[in-house]
């Protein structure tokens, strides 16, 4: 066999090498895109104490969705774009309420991020009230406007060094409550707006 002809079979050989692995990686990212996103999601819920707001109604993509359950969907975007309802389930009138979306998977770039979104007015503060108010009595339900937060979220979220499409997880917690008496909720415990300053509130013994 002539040197000639080696270098063609060598260069054949080659170029078929190379077109093999194209072709593998081709075929694996056509059935991951087949097959929506490779990862799965899940929505989470954060632990808490004497609730006095319920998680009533969760969906992604126009689908029920429980906690704790793992479920697919092809948007990359997901997580700014979940429909959810709380409910009150105290005995008074909620005014003020913001529910925490936590990202636990940016602990891979740092602390957890938390994303807040607040509804209603605190009674009697000295700072801008900014949203409109709101009045939720015992038994009642209201949506949460998370995907009106979407690009913020997105945003807040990748000022932390994670792309927001890579986020697989979101865990939900009610963060703070102010009923229309002037007292309060969070984490689990009790409060009461303070005398001399409307914007503290005190635990209750």
């Amino acid at each position: 066999m002539s040197k000639k002809t080696q270098g063609r079979i060598t260069i054949n050989l080659f170029v078929l090498v190379t077109l093999s692995t194209c072709l593998i990686v081709f075929l694996r990212t056509d059935l991951r895109g087949a097959g929506g996103q490779a990862r799965q999601k899940v929505i989470e819920k954060a632990r808490t104490a004497n609730e006095v707001l319920q998680f009533s109604e969760i969906k992604v993509s126009q689908k029920s969705v429980e906690f704790g359950k793992t479920f697919e969907d092809e948007d990359d975007e997901w997580a700014g774009k979940i429909f959810l309802k709380v409910k009150n389930i105290s005995d008074k009138p909620i005014v003020y309420l913001s529910v925490n979306l936590n990202f636990p998977e940016t602990r891979a770039t740092g602390a957890m991020m938390s994303y807040p979104i607040a509804l209603g007015q605190m009674p009697g503060s000295r700072f801008p009230q900014p949203k409109d108010p709101i009045s939720l009595p015992p038994g009642e339900s209201l949506e949460i406007p998370v995907t009106q937060n979407h690009e913020g979220m997105k945003s807040f979220v990748e000022k932390g060094g994670m792309p927001f499409r890579n986020i697989g997880k979101v865990e939900l917690e009610i963060g703070f409550v102010i009923f229309a008496d002037k007292t309060a909720w969070s984490a689990g415990t009790f409060k009461r707006q303070n005398a001399n300053n409307p914007d503290r509130y005190d635990t209750i013994n």
